[in-house]
């Protein structure tokens, strides 16, 4: 749980991060959270969160989501972003792109898991 942040549903998870929605309990406003799966977070994590909030927040472009905050949670960092309602994109990718629906590989070039059935 996060102090402004109810989180909702997990989405995704990949062996670092999760993506969940959340709701801001301050104004009702739906979020996505990405925050490191296992607590204490590795510093490698760490960083690449603070890397991610600090590209977003230059960026202001249709397509992408922008970034709320970058808050330390009950399991250690939490990037909060815009969650405009939009569709999942139906293929693979990593969490930063904030695909979601299945489970997604790790980053460095692992294949993604094709999904049974």
């Amino acid at each position: 749980m996060l102090s402004r942040y109810e989180i909702c549903e997990e989405l995704a998870c990949n062996d670092s991060f999760r993506l969940c929605h959340g709701r801001c309990q301050e104004d009702g406003s739906a979020v996505l959270l990405k925050m490191p799966r296992h607590a204490p977070p590795s510093p490698f994590e760490v960083r690449l969160l603070a890397q991610e909030y600090a590209i977003l927040q230059g960026l202001s472009l249709s397509g992408v989501l922008g970034v709320c905050a970058l808050l330390r949670s009950d399991q250690g960092w939490c990037l909060v972003l815009e969650d405009r309602g939009g569709v999942p994109l139906p293929v693979q990718s990593t969490l930063s792109g904030a695909c979601v629906g299945r489970r997604i590989p790790p980053a460095g070039g692992a294949r993604p898991q094709r999904p049974a059935g």
